[in-house]
């Protein structure tokens, strides 16, 4: 009795011992595998399963070379060489799910031995995809930085949080001139920011070292030959893992050469404001759609046709129609602008009051990116008196450059500096004066001066617009070949913040034909 007790205490105890392995196989959140000596799955646990999708019967008695990537097959079958004598092994290995992907396991292996030989293999398998996966992104980031920091056209410099030189990149070199070797571990702000500018730059950091940022910052720097430049720099904090703010990276753009740009752009745009407002001074100005109908009059325009702005926008130039011309005159004046042509005539209008005026007409097509047109630009001189007066341009074009186009096909336009030399003709002065616009520039009036005004007429003209005034009048002048022209003349002087003039804007009408007449 004693020793039936004794082999059924020793049964029950063997019996727990299995129970508690088999439920720490089959609850292991760790995939495990058993093999045979032939490398064929006998046993996997839920875990395994559910991480590589397939069912218990669909790999069971399967060897493991059908679940291992072509690329790494001989490696594994080396471990399991090793393994089936006796060696435990860890190592990486991708596992091949039911769909065809790899799943990436950190494996521990031990041999199973009984009676000193082994039997069979004993993996345990620790999904380790996720990790993998970062860092596989960790390292793609990381060759990103890298190539972004080496390739940048700006200088990249890094530095300690005492300022001074860890990192710089090839482009610092050729934007400060100084070359790696000659800068690392040496203060950043004594080489490259001017002296008044270093608390100005420091602050800066402070700003990154509270947690703000500092993104495109215009500044100056300073080369290595101590010349001063244009530059935005930007400023970023590089953190520890713990969030530490362990060094500071400082990007810098050179903008010297967006700099000159943007000032020549100003000196353009003043140019051209200067001209808008000779014009303003001198010429009716509307525009039209490609249909004829008005969508913008200048002041001039209303003033002379004596209808308000809202009574003209929306409408045609038919409501200043006077009757005078047949309708063959505009059928060929639309025909000549809707071909892409400019057309110049003279208009007989009639005003709201019902009394008529005459205006020299010059009408300019303007194209859209498809090259159709998309509206007409029309600037009028008044020659009611004589039939020819002003012809200077006035525009209240969005697009300047557009209105001085419209100037170059209708008037004769000269500036001048505060000195009376002349500074810039267009090709009506260089046409009528048949001088070379080279023959012309650096030269003043007196090379077109013909003799015929007394020395006080000149004196006049020019007490009057150094004073800032504009000035009128009739000059006959000498062309090169010798021949005369008269010209009816608008000078507009431009005061500068002193109010003094700094150049002066001449617009003028060729009126010879018209004195001619008169001498008649």
């Amino acid at each position: 009795m004693i020793v039936l007790a004794a082999i059924s205490l020793d049964h029950l105890r063997l019996n727990e011992s299995e129970a508690f392995y088999r439920f720490l196989f089959e609850n292991n959140p760790d995939a495990i595998f058993l093999f045979d000596l032939n490398g064929n799955f006998y046993s996997v646990n839920p875990s395994a399963l559910n991480l590589i999708g397939y069912k218990r019967e669909e790999i069971i008695g399967k060897s493991y070379k059908r679940f291992v990537f072509k690329e790494n097959l001989e490696k594994m079958v080396e471990n399991f060489r090793k393994m089936s004598q006796g060696e435990s092994l860890s190592f990486e290995f991708s596992f091949k799910d039911k769909n065809g992907f790899p799943v990436q396991f950190n494996m521990i292996n031990f041999p199973i031995m009984v009676e000193e030989s082994v039997v069979g293999i004993y993996a345990i398998a620790k999904d380790i995809s996720n990790e993998k996966k970062t860092e596989e992104d960790l390292r793609s980031t990381k060759e990103q930085l890298e190539s972004f920091f080496k390739n940048s056209t700006d200088a990249i410099v890094v530095v300690n949080l005492e300022g001074h030189i860890i990192r710089v990149n090839d482009a610092f070199e050729k934007v400060y001139g100084w070359n790696p070797e000659e800068v690392l571990g040496e203060d950043l702000s004594s080489l490259v920011i001017p002296e008044n500018l270093i608390s100005q730059y420091q602050t800066l950091h402070q700003v990154v070292n509270f947690g703000g940022q500092v993104s495109a910052y215009e500044t100056v720097g300073k080369r290595k030959g101590g010349s001063l430049f244009d530059v935005n720099l930007s400023i970023s904090a590089i953190h520890d893992v713990n969030g530490e703010v362990i060094a500071r990276a400082i990007t810098f753009r050179d903008i010297s050469e967006r700099k000159r740009q943007e000032h020549k752009l100003k000196n353009v745009i003043k140019e051209l404001a200067d001209i808008k407002l000779a014009l303003d001074e001198s010429s009716i100005v509307a525009i039209t759609d490609y249909r004829g109908i008005i969508t913008y009059v200048n002041e001039k325009f209303c003033e002379i046709s004596k209808y308000r702005q809202h009574e003209l926008i929306g409408k045609t130039h038919r409501i200043i129609n006077s009757g005078y011309h047949p309708k063959s005159f505009f059928q060929d004046m639309w025909e000549t602008i809707s071909e892409g042509e400019v057309w110049e005539g003279e208009i007989k209008n009639k005003a709201k009051d019902g009394t008529y005026y005459w205006v020299k007409t010059t009408i300019v097509p303007f194209f859209d990116e498809d090259e159709n047109i998309h509206q007409y630009v029309s600037i009028r001189t008044d020659i009611t008196s004589r039939k020819q007066a002003e012809e200077e341009l006035k525009s209240a074009l969005k697009e300047l450059a557009d209105i001085k186009f419209a100037l170059d096909e209708s008037s004769i336009v000269a500036i001048t500096d505060e000195n009376g030399v002349i500074t810039n003709v267009n090709h009506k002065f260089c046409e009528i004066s048949q001088y070379s616009r080279e023959e012309l520039i650096g030269k003043t009036h007196k090379l077109i001066n013909s003799g015929y005004h007394p020395k006080e007429f000149f004196e006049d003209m020019w007490n009057t617009i150094q004073q800032g005034s504009i000035w009128k009048g009739e000059i006959k002048n000498r062309a090169k070949d010798g021949t005369y022209y008269w010209v009816f003349t608008t000078i507009v002087p431009f005061l500068n913040e002193e109010g003094k003039p700094y150049q002066y804007v001449s617009i003028r009408s060729d009126i010879t034909k018209y004195k001619e007449a008169e001498s008649l």
